[in-house]
C-alpha cells in the first residue's frame, strides 16, 4: 500500500460487547480477537464483507484486560487463545471452544498485557512483574520465570525477533530489555507511564506513553533516536503496518484524544481518523493492513485503505454524523474564550500546521471544529462545539492515577497550597476509601466522615455505614505506605486538629475543623512500622540502585535483622547498622527506604547517640539539607523530616540549633513541611512557632 496517497476509511463496526473493548489482537488467518470490561472475550470471523462473532469466551470474574493468540503448531494445530483479567488470572482456550482449557495463576494483580510466540507466553501485570509460561507441554503451561525490576504496574510486553530477548514497559516510565531472564538494558526518556510497545526489528522498537509522545529506540545503545508528537492526550496503543513482503511501512496509534493516527515509517503523521468515542484503547493491524480499534463505547471499528473494502457511502456519512455528534470539548478546555473573538471561516483558507491540527471558527452563529487533512490538503468539519464534559470519567470510562485506573480522581486543594489526589472506584465503599486516604496522608481521624461525604457527594455514591474510627478496613501489611503505622490500623495522627495540613476546602458535609494551638504539647512521633512492607521495598530498591552503592544479600540481611530482629524494638545492635551508611548514599529519588530504616533505628537511645554525636551529627545535618531540597521527591522529604521527629527532645534541640538547618527549613520548605517540622518540637514556644512559620512563608531568616 502507498501510505502517502491512500486514506483510511471505515470498513465496518463490530457490536456485541456491553462495555469498553480494552484489548484487540489479530490472527494469521485474518480473524479478530477482542477483550472487554464486560468480562468476556470474542473471536470474530470475516464474513460477507464484514465480521461475525464466532466464539464468545467466558470464565473470568473480572474485566478482561488483555488478549493474544498462539499461531497453530504441531502441538496446537488450531492455535490457542489467551486472555488476561483483572481477576489476576490467565485463561487458555482452544479457539473454537467457549470454555477454558486451563487457568494460569501466579500474578497477584490485573494481568494487563500478553504476547505469545515460539512456545512461550509472556504476561505483564499490575503486580510489577512479568511471567514467562511454556506452551510446549501437552497438558500444562508451567511458569518458567518471573521477571522483577519495575517499580510500577506493567502495561506492555513484547518479544524481540530471532531470540533477541523481550521488552517490558511500565508505569515507572521505563522500558527494560531482558536476556535470559536478566535485565540487559534500560530505556529512559518518557515522562509518564509507558503504555505500549511495537518491535520494528532486532535493532529498534517503538513505545508510546501517557506523556502523549511516541518514541523510537535503538536497542543496542538504549538511546532514543526519534520522538513523534501529534496526539494531544494519553497514547494507549501501537501497531505496525507492513507490506506483503513483511517490510516496515509505518504504524498506527490509538489515544485518549478521540483519534486513530496513521504514521509513515519516518514518523510523519499521514492521517488523523476521528472517532465518536473518548478512548481508542487498543489498535491492531490485520494481514491485509486494515486497522482494528478497540473503543471505549463498547464497539470495535475496522478501518481500511482499500477502496474495495470501504463502507458504502451511506454508512460513511452516518459515521461522519456520529463523529460530529460526539464532539463535546470540555468546558475547561474552552476556558474564557468568547465566540466573537474566534476567527471566522477565512481562517480555513490557510493550511494546517500538521495532520490532525484542529481549529475552532465562527460559522453562522455557531462554533465549529475543523481538522486539517494532509492527504486531502483541506480542512474537514469535525462537528459543532457545544461544551460539555468531554474527557471526564463519565465518557472515557476510567481515569489513570499512578499507573492504575479509577472511575474518579478528585483533586483536594489544601489551605496552605498544593493539592492531594483522591482516587475512587464506584465499586468501593466511600468510607473505606476515605480511611485509606486519611492513613496515606497522615490526616486526623476525625476527618473520616468529611472525606467520605465528599466522595459520596461528588461521585453520587450510595452512603454506607461508617466504620468505627478504630477499625482498619484494609488488609493490614499488604501495602507499604512510609510511616503509615502498624497493620492494626492504629493512627499516628492526633485525634484533635491536624498541625500540618487541612482539608477544610472539601465541599462535602462534615463537622467543622477546629484549629489546634501551637506549640504541639507532645511530639508527633512515627515509631510504628509495617515491617513486611518496609523490608520488601528496601530489597526492591536495593536491586535498582547503582552497583557501587548496592548492598550484598548478606549486608541486607544483617541490616534488616539489626533493625527488626530484636523482640524489644528499642534495642538495636549498633554493629549491625554499618550497611545503612552505604544505603544512605543512594540517590535522592531512591534513598527514602533507607531513611525509613534510619528512622526506626532511632528507637534505640544508643543508636540516636551514634548517628547524632560528633562528626556524624554534622553529616546527618548535611544529608537532611540535601534531601529536603528540590528535586527530592515527596517521600524522601517526608522521611527526612520524620527522622528528625523521631529523635528525643535533647537531640532535636541539638539539630535545631544548627543555623544551617533552620535557614534551610525556612527558605526551602513550603508552609506545610515547615509546620510538620515545628510540630514535633515541643520545646518551641507559641511565639517562636509563629516567627518560624512566618519566616518560612516569606522565605526570610529569623532567629528562633
Amino acid at each position: 500500500m502507498a501510505l502517502a496517497s491512500e486514506e483510511y476509511r471505515l470498513h465496518c463496526t463490530l457490536r456485541g460487547h456491553q462495555s469498553d473493548v480494552r484489548s484487540v489482537a489479530t490472527t494469521a488467518a485474518g480473524k479478530i480477537l477482542t477483550a472487554s470490561r464486560d468480562k468476556s472475550a470474542r473471536l470474530w470471523l470475516p464474513q460477507s464483507g464484514g465480521y461475525v462473532s464466532e466464539t464468545e469466551y467466558t470464565g473470568h470474574t473480572g474485566y478482561v484486560t488483555s488478549i493474544c493468540s498462539l499461531h497453530p503448531s504441531d502441538q496446537w494445530p488450531d492455535g490457542l487463545t489467551f486472555t488476561g483479567s483483572r481477576d489476576s488470572t490467565i485463561l487458555v482456550y482452544n479457539p473454537s471452544c467457549v470454555s477454558a482449557l486451563q487457568q494460569l495463576k501466579g500474578h497477584t494483580d490485573t494481568v494487563s498485557c500478553l504476547v505469545s510466540s515460539g512456545g512461550l507466553l509472556v504476561s505483564g501485570s499490575w503486580d510489577h512483574t512479568a511471567r514467562l509460561w511454556s506452551t510446549t507441554a501437552a497438558d500444562a503451561f508451567p511458569c518458567i520465570a518471573e521477571l522483577k525490576a519495575h517499580a510500577g504496574p506493567l502495561w506492555a510486553v513484547a518479544l524481540l525477533p530471532e531470540g533477541g530477548g523481550l521488552l517490558t514497559a511500565a508505569a515507572d516510565k521505563l522500558v527494560y530489555l531482558w536476556h535470559q531472564n536478566k535485565v540487559a538494558g534500560k530505556f529512559s526518556g518518557h515522562t509518564d507511564c509507558v503504555r505500549d510497545l511495537a518491535v520494528i526489528n532486532a535493532s529498534s522498537f517503538l513505545s508510546c506513553s501517557n506523556d502523549a509522545s511516541i518514541r523510537r529506540w535503538n536497542i543496542e545503545t538504549s538511546q532514543c533516536i526519534d520522538i513523534f508528537y501529534g496526539h494531544t492526550n494519553f497514547v494507549y496503543s501501537l501497531s505496525l503496518i507492513s507490506d506483503t513482503s513483511g517490510s516496515f511501512r509505518g504504524f498506527v496509534s490509538g489515544s485518549e484524544d478521540r483519534t486513530l493516527r496513521v504514521w509513515s515509517a519516518s514518523g510523519n503523521c499521514r492521517q488523523t481518523v476521528h472517532l465518536p468515542c473518548q478512548s481508542a484503547w487498543s489498535v491492531a493491524v490485520l494481514p491485509n493492513t486494515d486497522v482494528v480499534v478497540g473503543c471505549s463505547d463498547g464497539t470495535c471499528r475496522i478501518f481500511t485503505a482499500s477502496c474495495e473494502r470501504a463502507a458504502a457511502a451511506e454508512e460513511l456519512q452516518a459515521y461522519a454524523d456520529e463523529v460530529a455528534a460526539a464532539v463535546r470539548p470540555a468546558a475547561a478546555e474552552l476556558g474564557d474564550i468568547q465566540k466573537d473573538k474566534l476567527p471566522d471561516k477565512s481562517a480555513l483558507l490557510r493550511p494546517g500546521q500538521k495532520d490532525g491540527h484542529t481549529i475552532m471558527v465562527r460559522e453562522e452563529g455557531k462554533v465549529m471544529c475543523y481538522s486539517w487533512s494532509v492527504l486531502k490538503g483541506t480542512w474537514e468539519a469535525v462537528g459543532e462545539v457545544v461544551g460539555g464534559t468531554g474527557g471526564s470519567s463519565a465518557t472515557s470510562g476510567k481515569v489513570l492515577h499512578q499507573g492504575k485506573e479509577y472511575d474518579y480522581v478528585f483533586s483536594v486543594e489544601l489551605d496552605e497550597g498544593g493539592s492531594l489526589k483522591l482516587p475512587y472506584n464506584n465499586s468501593e465503599d466511600p468510607y473505606m476509601v476515605a480511611q485509606k486516604f486519611i492513613d496515606t496522608h497522615q490526616l486526623p481521624q476525625d476527618h473520616l466522615d468529611q472525606v467520605a461525604q465528599f466522595i459520596i457527594t461528588n461521585s453520587k455514591s450510595a452512603p454506607s455505614a461508617a466504620p468505627a474510627s478504630s477499625f482498619d478496613p484494609f488488609t493490614g501489611g499488604n501495602r507499604y505506605i512510609p510511616g503509615s503505622g502498624t497493620s492494626n490500623g492504629t493512627s499516628n495522627s492526633p485525634s484533635g486538629g491536624d498541625p500540618y495540613t487541612s482539608v477544610s476546602s472539601y465541599s462535602g458535609a462534615g463537622r467543622p475543623h477546629a484549629s489546634s494551638h501551637y506549640p504541639q504539647q507532645k511530639p508527633l512521633l512515627f515509631e510504628a512500622c509495617n515491617e513486611q512492607g518496609i523490608t520488601a521495598k528496601f530489597k526492591e530498591t536495593n536491586k535498582l540502585v547503582a552497583e557501587q552503592v548496592r548492598l550484598s544479600e548478606s549486608e541486607v540481611d544483617d541490616l534488616l535483622k539489626g533493625v527488626f530482629g530484636s523482640e524489644n524494638a528499642t534495642i538495636v545492635k549498633t554493629e549491625s547498622l554499618g550497611p545503612l551508611e552505604k544505603a544512605l548514599q543512594w540517590s535522592n529519588a531512591e534513598v527514602w527506604p533507607s531513611l525509613d530504616l534510619l528512622r526506626l533505628s532511632l528507637r534505640s537511645r544508643e543508636l540516636q547517640e551514634r548517628w547524632i554525636a560528633g562528626n556524624k551529627g554534622s553529616g546527618i545535618v548535611n544529608l537532611l539539607l540535601m534531601l529536603l531540597k528540590p528535586p527530592s521527591p515527596a517521600n524522601t522529604q517526608l522521611l527526612a523530616l520524620r527522622y528528625y521527629q523521631t529523635c528525643d527532645i535533647n537531640l532535636r534541640k541539638s539539630l535545631l540549633s544548627h543555623t544551617v538547618i533552620t535557614v534551610a527549613t525556612m527558605t526551602i520548605l513550603d508552609r506545610r513541611a515547615a509546620e510538620l517540622l515545628v510540630a514535633a518540637s515541643s520545646e518551641l514556644s507559641e511565639s517562636q512557632y509563629v516567627s518560624f512559620v512566618a519566616a518560612s512563608v516569606k522565605g526570610s531568616v529569623a532567629n528562633i
